[in-house]
């Protein structure tokens, strides 16, 4: 999941070029990297540094997936919120826990 790590610079980029449009770009890519990446592999293992690292993996995608919803609508009059991480990373899926990225 390289496209993780390009997020900084995807912002940067598309903000000193006034481009919203490529962080659009980039979310959708990085929504389809991991698509692919969770219906390729089993999360929940019995190795626990790999099961860690796996679910690491899906907490900094939520994570990326927030920010960029807070920075898309940024120019908005009130304040973007992001939720707090929950407590365990197993309690929600994945779906759920971007959907609580909302700006009210």
């Amino acid at each position: 999941m390289a496209t993780l790590a390009r997020y900084p610079e995807v912002v940067e980029s598309a903000a000193l070029a006034h481009e919203p449009h490529v962080l659009a770009y980039y979310l959708r890519e990085l929504a389809n990297d991991f698509h692919t990446y969770y219906n390729a592999h089993t999360f929940i293992v019995d190795d626990a540094a790999l099961r860690d690292a796996r679910l690491n993996l899906i907490d900094a995608t939520r994570q990326v997936l927030a920010n960029a919803s807070a920075c898309s609508v940024s120019r908005r009059r009130k304040p973007c919120r992001v939720p707090p991480m929950a407590k365990t990373r197993r309690s929600r899926p994945f779906q759920q826990e971007v959907a609580r990225a909302s700006c009210g």
